[in-house]
């Protein structure tokens, strides 16, 4: 089998961003590779790996379509392949494209400092879209103007709703629904919704409206972990406004990142952001891996001013 991962260079990485030469980057580490070999039931933050899930991530690395789109540096997707029998999967899933090797903004932000706050330079020119979990507002190095909640815990319950917004934010809306041939439905704009996780189970079985297919294994109306704050309500956005959205929102970015491709290329930017925010936040909300935390974390803060912490 040839190679299936290559380098990608930082500062052709840095110059797409400051040209708006439009891309988007989605990360496939070991949890979203182990969720799409269906391996277990949930990832190391508790999110549940759905059967419809694995489905929407499977798409995305097998779909021709994203080979043509990779081929042009217009979707580009990361993994570092430091798991077994990636191999196989990717010979029985017969996978055109080439991954990443470097998960370039993790590197960045662990081992990098200098090109990571050249990085959060360059996005505060930009027009800027975060989705994510709440504790992420406190890193007020990076300004945003707009920040789209997600629940901490089976946020791939408000898949329906991250799209939604994203939509009207970067005003393809319209164009979304006529080709994805939907009706728009108002309830699905509110954001208590997606809070209140048995109003999120409805929303998330809209998918076959949206998706126009089932999932495999109906969802059953589950508590909330962690109560998280309702933001307003959204609102239309000017039409020639350029954006970069930053997903960091597990494996619901690998999905919505999918789903936007085909109405945002040319037009926004989506990366992939995974939690590299978390490094720079306390919050006992935070779910730390191993490689971020005690010692480790405290090694990597210290090359950071003081201000960087939060």
């Amino acid at each position: 089998m040839t190679t299936a991962y290559y380098q990608y260079p930082l500062e052709r990485f840095f110059i797409k961003i400051i040209k708006n030469d439009h891309f988007v980057m989605s990360r496939f580490n070991d949890g979203e590779w182990y969720c799409m070999r269906k391996e277990y039931r949930n990832n190391l933050e508790s999110h549940p790996c759905y059967d419809q899930l694995s489905k929407d991530m499977r798409n995305a690395i097998t779909n021709p379509d994203n080979y043509k789109a990779w081929l042009e540096d217009k979707y580009l997707f990361q993994a570092s392949f430091f798991w077994k029998r990636w191999r196989e999967d990717y010979i029985k899933w017969d996978l055109k494209i080439k991954f990443i090797q470097n998960d370039i903004v993790h590197v960045l932000s662990r081992e990098q400092p200098r090109a990571w706050i050249k990085l959060i330079d360059i996005l505060n020119t930009k027009n800027i879209i975060i989705v994510g979990p709440d504790h992420i507002k406190k890193f007020t190095k990076l300004k945003y103007e707009h920040f789209i909640d997600i629940p901490y815990r089976k946020c791939y319950l408000s898949k329906v709703y991250v799209i939604y917004t994203l939509c009207k934010k970067l005003n393809i809306l319209e164009d979304y629904i006529s080709n994805k041939k939907v009706k728009y439905d108002p309830d699905i704009e509110k954001p208590e919704s997606i809070f209140n996780m048995n109003k999120s189970v409805n929303i998330y079985n809209k998918l076959e409206s949206v998706n126009n297919m089932t999932p495999v294994n109906p969802i059953t109306p589950v508590t909330p972990i962690t109560p998280v704050t309702p933001i307003t309500p959204v609102n239309n956005v000017t039409s020639n406004k350029e954006y970069v959205v930053l997903m960091c929102s597990g494996m619901l970015s690998n999905c919505v990142i999918d789903e936007l491709f085909p109405f945002i290329k040319d037009k926004h930017t989506i990366l992939d952001f995974g939690s590299v925010f978390d490094i720079f936040i306390n919050d006992p909300r935070i779910v730390r891996r191993s490689v971020v935390k005690n010692e480790k974390l405290q090694k990597i803060r210290k090359s950071y001013p003081s201000d960087w912490i939060f």
